[in-house]
């Protein structure tokens, strides 16, 4: 007879005296020989190396009737072996219909000592099996995994398990069943969120399948429909209507999927929270350089205007809003800011017709007074000038000193009540710096221009009335101009 499972038995012989068991690999490899005197062995007499779950030997007996005897020839060869153990689905997942083929992931209960599972499953005519083979770190497998599986199927579903390098067979049968109408709705990290711009990626859940997702926007002055063909994602910039949109807002989001040609139901709807809060991204706890640099906010998606609150020594909740600065001031622009001060500045936005709340205050300081370049500033213009020129040997150096400058850089109106107009002539070189100083040696302002799409600059809009002094590196050379502002023109 084929021994039992873990206790090796043959038919006893009355006559028999000594019994020996052979046994072999299916290779017929000798594991051992058992020499026993009674009918039986155990597993746990075999090498450790050879007690594995679900490895299969061949068993041969032979016997002895008396001691000075032979042992007789074997009988006939059985196959024993330790039976593998199986495993089935975890309950909780069994019997459940499942929609998001894509992320929803089965598990099996888990084995002590496993070294991975395996999956099929079968919708009663073909098996989708052995599809991947998951580590000891996780017994589960996503849907999605089991290539060519089906909407509005029922599947059988079993797993099986390796141990000691073995593989077991499957265990139990356990029924799944998947939606006939996928339905979608954003992603978990994206509903109920708060997004600090309108550029922000939402995205739904994924779908098998899919060949397009819509997003319905509602909330505000807002109600609309958004197709996505490419991904599962949208930006509420992306709306048609995006000039009504506005920060400070809920909006409520479905979304629906395209499969085989057919729009699906829409899924639940959550809110997304539209919110800003636009801080400087520059000089915020720093000192400035100079009262003519640009003091920069966060960029805000969808924002068709910036404004900037602040407050400090001889300042009070002054607004300042630069139609040409767009994200960012210069303390130029503040009369009454004091240097070697701090200042607290806020900025809000405009959206939708609509200006946000101020963000989070920022503080600032302000540089000490900087000096003016003082004495004979015309010669040492004409000195840069001839050095730059000498270092390029495109004009000969004794004629550096009769460039004439005013062919340049024009200046008008001069003197004017509003603003200069700078006008740029024949320049290969698009970058220019200007330097502006009031007559005291106070530094106003300093900027770098890019003159690739235009030719002219409007400066001095905020200025008080009084005298300026302008240095433009420009062109290869150093230019000085002299500014002059009145209001009684």
């Amino acid at each position: 007879m084929c021994p039992r499972i873990n206790h090796a038995i043959r038919d006893s012989l009355p006559t028999a005296v000594q019994y020996l068991f052979t046994i072999t690999t299916q290779n017929n490899d000798t594991i051992s020989n058992l020499i026993k005197t009674t009918h039986s062995f155990n597993y746990n007499e075999l090498p450790q190396a050879y007690l594995l779950e679900g490895a299969v030997y061949n068993v041969e007996i032979s016997t002895k009737r008396n001691l000075i005897l032979d042992f007789s020839d074997p009988g006939q060869k059985c196959s024993i072996g330790l039976r593998g153990r199986t495993t089935t689905l975890a309950p909780f997942d069994c019997g459940l219909t499942y929609n998001y083929l894509i992320q929803d992931t089965l598990h099996a209960l888990p084995i002590e000592g496993a070294q991975a599972y395996k999956y099929r499953i079968f919708d009663g005519v073909n098996f989708i099996e052995d599809t991947v083979s998951n580590s000891t770190s996780s017994t589960g497998i996503n849907l999605i995994k089991f290539t060519g599986i089906k909407y509005c199927t029922s599947y059988l579903i079993d797993v099986r398990v390796l141990v000691s390098g073995i593989w077991g067979p499957y265990g139990e049968a356990c029924q799944i069943i998947t939606v006939c109408n996928p339905l979608t709705v954003l992603r978990p990290s994206f509903c109920d969120a708060t997004v600090s711009s309108c550029g922000t990626n939402s995205y739904s859940r994924s779908i098998l399948y899919a060949e397009g997702y819509q997003f319905y926007i509602s909330g505000g002055n807002i109600n609309e429909i958004v197709t996505s063909t490419s991904n599962a994602g949208f930006k509420l910039q992306n709306l048609v209507g995006v000039a009504n949109l506005t920060y400070e807002t809920s909006y409520i989001i479905k979304c629906r999927v395209l499969v085989n040609g057919v729009w699906g139901a829409w899924g639940d709807g959550c809110s997304i929270y539209l919110q800003t809060n636009s801080t400087l991204t520059t000089y915020c706890n720093q000192t400035i350089p100079a009262i003519g640099v640009n003091v920069m906010s966060s960029s805000v998606g969808c924002a068709s205007d910036y404004r900037f609150r602040i407050n400090g020594p001889n300042v009070s909740n002054l607004i300042v809003n630069s139609p040409i600065l767009s994200n960012c001031f210069r303390f130029s622009q503040v009369n009454e800011a004091q240097f070697n001060s701090t200042y607290q500045v806020e900025v809000s936005v405009l959206v939708g017709g609509l200006w946000s709340q101020f963000g989070t205050a920022c503080s600032i300081n302000t540089p000490s007074t900087l000096s003016m370049i003082e004495s004979n500033e015309e010669t040492m213009i004409v000195e840069n000038a001839k050095e730059e020129v000498a270092n390029q040997n495109s004009v000969d150096l004794l004629t550096a000193q009769n460039v004439d400058f005013s062919n340049l850089v024009s200046v008008y109106p001069h003197p004017t009540s509003d603003i200069f107009t700078l006008s740029f002539n024949n320049s290969s070189d698009k970058n220019t710096e200007l330097t502006i100083f009031d007559n005291s040696g106070k530094l106003i302002e300093n900027m770098l221009v890019n003159l690739t799409n235009t030719s002219s600059l409007n400066i001095g809009e905020n200025y008080p009335n009084g005298s300026y002094h302008i240095l433009i590196k420009y062109s290869n050379y150093t230019i000085t101009k002299k500014l002059i502002k009145l209001s009684n023109l």
